[in-house]
């Protein structure tokens, strides 16, 4: 069969929803040993996807009868439930290694451009990650370890030949640390990724605001388009972030620092949402934002001293929602001298542990109090404030400073 055959015959497939056929004809493209087109490269992707998705939802509703026959000790039912479910398995794992095989000898092998580089790695980890997921012993170690492998690799190619801005890049982001919570079990290590690829996304807007004041209409129009997909990227990494929290975190936390910790994670995720959200979906996520915030804060108030960093670090992501989000600078003003003061009134008490991390959070909070009394200053007198700009600590530069936010963790 030729290759505008394959092609053809595979969005027929797709048409169809044929997705077994659709994954041979393109089996057939991708054994040219050439670096596929987008289109061509996009519809191997959907093809497989379809075939392996089908097979996943299956696989998760059966282990969920599974587990629930087995508490009740229905064991007849349990043994039956069982070889099914490893036939779903034997299917997924056939599936995943048949693209996997393609992956290795063809597709990585043959990619030219940095975007396909990173698009087929991530695929690469993807697909071992699938693996992983149900795989058990040596079996889901080795799955983990390439599926790992292959998302560094996807990352380190993504971070010299890809802007943060890009769809692929922050798909990349998003699995990698869906990888990280769901398979090696890192929630902390999943945010902090996230986190990441979301601050690196965000400067997009700049741009646009730079070709706005420029006239360049056309620029305008393309730059628009262009953030409207990168917000939508965004917008799933916070979703499955803020899903984390809910479902599994925030209800599992025993102590009040981790009660804290979650909490403050939940307002930051939902602020970073209403940064470029608008109308009731930005007054949705500020008010979850709020809600969380306040959370945190009764328990931080009870449960932490005003020294402990955590109960800082919510202070200040705080105080930066109410200044950038609820535009109300004398709250957050409030809110951050309240808690440099009350720290400032125990610092003999830190102990050397977390006396770095502390004082550090503490200068920030200092940082931004200055800088927020001088914007409102120059407002009053000139008419016009210094721009806050995302997680840039307030700084002598030439440039707008920003509020600062807590230190990322590593």
């Amino acid at each position: 069969m030729g290759h505008e055959d394959a092609v053809y015959l595979a969005k027929l497939a797709e048409q169809a929803e044929r997705y077994e056929e659709m994954v041979e004809n393109m089996k057939i493209v991708a054994g040219e040993d050439r670096d596929l087109t987008v289109e061509e490269r996009n519809l191997l992707s959907v093809a497989y996807k379809n075939v392996i998705g089908a097979r996943r939802a299956s696989w998760r509703i059966v282990t969920s009868i599974e587990q629930k026959e087995e508490s009740k000790g229905n064991s007849s039912q349990v043994t039956l439930i069982k070889e099914y479910r490893q036939k779903i398995e034997a299917e997924l794992a056939k599936i995943c290694d048949d693209i996997l095989e393609v992956l290795d000898q063809h597709l990585i092998p043959s990619a030219k451009s940095g975007e396909s580089k990173v698009f087929y790695h991530k695929m690469k980890g993807d697909y071992h990650r699938y693996l992983a997921e149900f795989a058990i012993g040596d079996r889901r170690k080795d799955s983990a370890d390439k599926s790992l492998e292959a998302y560094k690799a996807a990352t380190e190619v993504a971070q010299t030949e890809l802007p943060p801005t890009h769809p692929i890049r922050l798909g990349l982001a998003l699995n990698f640390s869906v990888f990280y919570y769901e398979i090696l079990n890192a929630p902390d290590q999943a945010c902090h990724l996230a986190k990441q690829a979301f601050d690196d996304a965000i400067a997009v807007t700049s741009i646009e605001q730079k070709e706005e004041s420029k006239g360049n209409s056309s620029q305008v129009t393309l730059i628009k388009e262009y953030r409207q997909k990168i917000e939508a990227e965004l917008a799933k990494i916070c979703d499955d972030i803020l899903e984390v929290l809910d479902q599994h975190l925030i209800p599992s936390a025993k102590s009040g620092e981790s009660k804290v910790f979650y909490h403050k994670m939940k307002g930051d995720y939902h602020r970073y949402l209403a940064e470029f959200a608008i109308g009731d979906r930005r007054k949705d996520s500020a008010d979850k934002s709020l809600e969380a915030y306040k959370a945190a804060t009764e328990v931080a108030q009870t449960e932490l001293p005003p020294t402990h960093p955590i109960r800082l670090g919510l202070a200040l992501n705080f105080s930066v929602f109410y200044y950038e989000i609820l535009n109300a600078p004398d709250q957050a003003c409030h809110l951050a001298k309240q808690a440099f003061d009350d720290a400032i009134a125990e610092l003999d008490t830190l102990s050397e542990e977390s006396y770095k991390d502390s004082t550090l959070i503490m200068q920030l909070l200092r940082d931004n109090l200055t800088l927020w009394t001088s914007s409102e200053a120059e407002t009053s007198t000139a008419g016009q404030a210094e721009a806050p700009k995302e997680d840039a600590p307030a700084a002598a530069t030439e440039e707008p400073a920003a509020p600062a936010e807590e230190p990322k963790a590593e």
